[in-house]
C-alpha cells in the first residue's frame, strides 16, 4: 500500500522491551505536505509507473527510513489537519470538509491538540505553514492552540509570492503563545518570497534555537503549502525541467516538487548539523491525495489508484508516508511497515512513544503503533479504518467508507474524481480515463498502438488543443484520437476512453455503482471490480463497523456568537485575513 507525506521528526531514547524510558526528551519535527501525489517521488518501488521528478533528499530520507504502506488520511485539507492534531476522526471532531474564506467555522476549541499534550510535556511548540482549520476568532489560531509561535498563512491556498487569497494577504508572525490582537503580526516583509522558502528558512532557524539538552525539546510542526494549486515555482526551479518536459505545466509542477524536496534536505541538514539526527524520529506525509480534479489539475497523478483528493477512494485517502525512528529506540529497523495505519494514530502513537499521558477532552479514535514500529510486536494494532466521507457531493451523493486493510467498504458514492490516470513520462503529463466506456466526438485520427498509455502519448503529441480525447479499443489495439468530446457510452470491456491533462471527462466511473460497493484492495489496488453482490458477509461485517463509528456522528456548524462576513477586514487601508470575531 502507501505511504503519507508528513515530516514528523522525534528525537528519543528507549530502553527495554516494555515502557520507553527516556535518556532525554525527543525533539519533534513534523512535516505535513499538501496535495502530493501517490505516485509524484522517489520513495516506492511497489507500483511506480513514473518516477518523472528526481526528489534526492526525501529518496535519502526513505533509505533511513520505515515505508508505512497502508497509511490513511482525511480525503481533504481542513479534516486531515484537525484529524493528526486531534487523533480524532472527521465525523466526530466535526470539520467534515475543508474550511472556506470568511467562514465561522473551525476546529471546536475544547478540543485538545497534540501541541498541548507536547507542551504540558515541556515541549517548545512552533507551527510553521498553512494552519486551515478555522481564523474567524483568535480561540482557534494557532498559539491558542498549543503553539509558542506561528509564522504561516490561515486559509486553505494563496499566491505562493504575493500571500493573497481573492486579494486579501494572509501572512502571519505570531511571536508568542496566545498572540491575539496588537500582538499578532501581518507579515508584509514576506511579500514576493516564495512560501516553500520562507518555511524552510523559519523551520531551519526553530531547528539551530532547539534545546539541545533534553529539558525542552523541539516540537516543529511544519506544514508546507507546496504542491497544492495555483502552479508556481521559481524561474530558477521551473528552468530545470526546460529539457526534460514538454508539457510547460508539468515543468511548473515539476519545479514545486523540485524546490519542496530542496527544502526537507535543509532541513535535514539542518537537524544534523544540530547534532540531533540520532535523536530524531521522522514522520513523513501528505494531507491526502493528489488533486486530479479537472478545475485545479496542476500535474499531481495518484498511479495506480483510482481517484484523488475530495474522493474516499484509494487516490484520495493513501498516501506515501515515511517513519524514521530514533537511533536504538527500535529492535529492529523495518523498511516496510504493512499494518493498517490511519492519521489519528500519531497522537496516540507519540504518546505511548514517549510514556506521557494522552489526555484530551474528546475520546480519541486513534491507536498506538509504537508496539509495531518498534519492532517489538507483528500484531496489527488496527482491524479496520474509518476513511470518513466524500466531499465535493451533495446529499445522497456523499458516501462513506470502512477498510479492513484487504475488504473495503463504500456506502453512498466514492466522490469526485472517480477516475484512474495514466503517466506520460515523454511529456510529464498524464490521461485521466475511464473503463467501459466508450466517448462521442469528432474523429481526429486513428492510430495503432498496444496500450492505454501510448494512445495518451499519441493525443498529446499533438496537444491539448488539437486533441481533446481518445479511445482505446485494446482487442484490436487501436487509438481513436478525439479532436471533440461531446458525450459518452457504456461499452465492453476492452474498451477505455480518456481525456488529456486539464480537460474534463463527459463521465466519472465506470459504472452504474450504485451507492454499495466492495473492493479486495489484495487483488484490485485500482478498485475497479464492484464485488459487493458477491460477498453480502463482507458487506454486512463492514457495514455494522460503519454504523457503530457513525453513531457519534458530528458536524461542526458556522458559529452563531459571529457576525458572518462577505467581505475581509482591512489593515491599514489594505485587505487582510485576520480574525473577525
Amino acid at each position: 500500500m502507501r505511504l503519507g507525506i508528513w515530516f514528523f521528526a522525534v528525537s528519543l531514547v528507549l530502553a527495554g522491551c516494555g515502557s520507553s524510558i527516556l535518556a532525554k526528551k525527543p525533539h519533534i519535527v513534523f512535516i505535513l505536505l499538501d496535495d502530493l501525489g501517490f505516485d509524484d517521488i522517489s520513495i516506492r518501488k511497489p507500483y511506480r509507473a513514473s518516477n518523472l521528478i528526481p526528489t534526492p533528499n526525501i529518496a535519502h530520507l526513505r533509505e533511513n527510513s520505515t515505508l508505512l504502506t497502508h497509511h490513511y488520511v482525511p480525503a481533504v485539507c481542513s479534516p486531515s489537519r484537525a484529524t493528526l492534531l486531534t487523533g480524532r476522526y472527521p465525523i466526530h471532531h466535526g470539520l467534515l470538509d475543508w474550511v472556506k474564506p470568511l467562514s465561522t467555522i473551525g476546529l471546536n476549541a475544547q478540543e485538545t491538540t497534540m501541541a498541548q499534550i507536547l507542551k504540558k510535556n515541556g515541549y517548545d511548540t512552533h507551527a510553521v505553514g498553512k494552519w486551515h482549520i478555522g481564523a474567524h476568532k483568535w480561540a482557534v489560531t494557532p498559539t491558542f492552540r498549543g503553539f509558542n509561535s506561528f509564522l504561516g498563512f490561515y486559509g486553505g491556498g494563496e499566491d505562493y509570492f504575493t500571500h493573497t487569497q481573492r486579494m486579501a494577504y494572509d501572512m502571519h508572525r505570531e511571536a508568542k503563545p496566545e498572540c491575539g490582537k496588537g500582538c499578532s503580526q501581518h507579515a508584509f516583509d514576506l511579500a514576493g518570497k516564495y512560501s516553500t522558502t520562507i518555511f524552510t528558512n523559519e523551520a531551519v532557524r526553530r531547528i539551530k534555537e532547539a534545546d539541545t539538552t533534553g529539558q525542552n525539546p523541539l516540537f516543529l510542526y511544519l506544514a508546507y503549502q507546496a504542491v497544492h494549486h495555483p502552479l508556481q515555482a521559481p524561474d530558477s526551479y521551473t528552468a530545470k525541467f526546460n529539457d526534460v518536459f514538454k508539457d510547460p505545466n508539468f515543468r511548473i509542477y515539476a519545479g514545486m516538487v523540485a524546490c519542496l524536496d530542496d527544502g526537507i534536505g535543509r532541513v535535514m541538514r539542518a537537524i544534523k548539523e544540530a547534532g540531533i539526527w540520532d535523536d530524531t524520529v521522522i514522520i513523513f506525509t501528505s494531507d491526502n491525495g493528489g488533486s486530479v480534479e479537472q478545475e485545479f489539475e496542476d500535474g499531481a497523478r495518484n498511479y495506480p489508484l483510482r481517484g484523488g483528493k475530495h474522493s474516499i477512494f484509494e487516490g484520495g485517502v493513501r498516501t506515501s508516508a515515511l517513519f524514521k525512528p530514533q537511533k536504538g529506540t527500535v529492535a529492529n529497523h523495518l523498511q516496510v511497515y504493512d499494518h493498517l495505519m490511519h492519521s489519528t494514530d500519531w497522537l496516540v502513537t507519540l504518546c505511548d512513544m514517549l510514556s506521557i499521558e494522552c489526555k484530551t477532552t474528546f475520546p480519541m479514535d486513534g491507536v498506538s503503533q509504537w508496539p509495531g514500529l518498534s519492532g517489538r510486536s507483528s500484531v496489527p494494532a488496527r482491524k479496520h479504518v474509518v476513511i470518513g466521507n466524500t466531499t465535493e457531493c451533495e446529499g445522497s451523493s456523499c458516501g462513506f467508507a470502512v477498510s479492513d486493510g484487504r475488504f473495503k467498504y463504500i456506502r453512498g458514492a466514492g466522490g469526485w474524481p472517480s477516475t484512474w490516470s495514466t503517466p506520460c513520462p515523454n511529456y510529464g503529463t498524464s490521461c485521466h480515463f475511464a473503463f467501459d466506456t466508450r466517448f462521442r466526438g469528432t474523429v481526429l485520427a486513428k492510430v495503432p498502438v498496444k496500450s492505454t498509455r501510448s494512445c495518451c502519448e499519441e493525443c498529446t503529441k499533438r496537444g491539448r488543443k488539437t486533441c481533446l480525447g481518445y479511445i482505446m479499443d485494446m482487442n484490436n489495439a487501436q487509438c481513436t484520437l478525439l479532436a471533440s468530446v461531446t458525450g459518452a457510452e457504456r461499452a465492453g470491456a476492452d474498451i477505455v476512453s480518456g481525456v488529456l491533462h486539464h480537460h474534463k471527462l463527459p463521465i466519472y466511473g465506470t459504472s452504474a455503482e450504485g451507492h454499495n460497493m466492495l473492493f479486495d484492495l489484495d487483488d484490485d489496488i485500482r478498485e475497479r471490480h464492484n464485488i459487493a453482490s458477491e460477498h453480502p458477509a463482507h458487506v454486512d461485517r463492514l457495514q455494522k463497523l460503519m454504523d457503530e463509528s457513525l453513531k457519534d456522528y458530528h458536524e461542526a456548524k458556522e458559529d452563531p456568537s459571529c457576525t458572518a462576513r462577505t467581505t475581509a477586514p482591512r489593515f491599514n487601508g489594505r485587505e487582510v485575513v485576520e480574525p473577525f470575531c
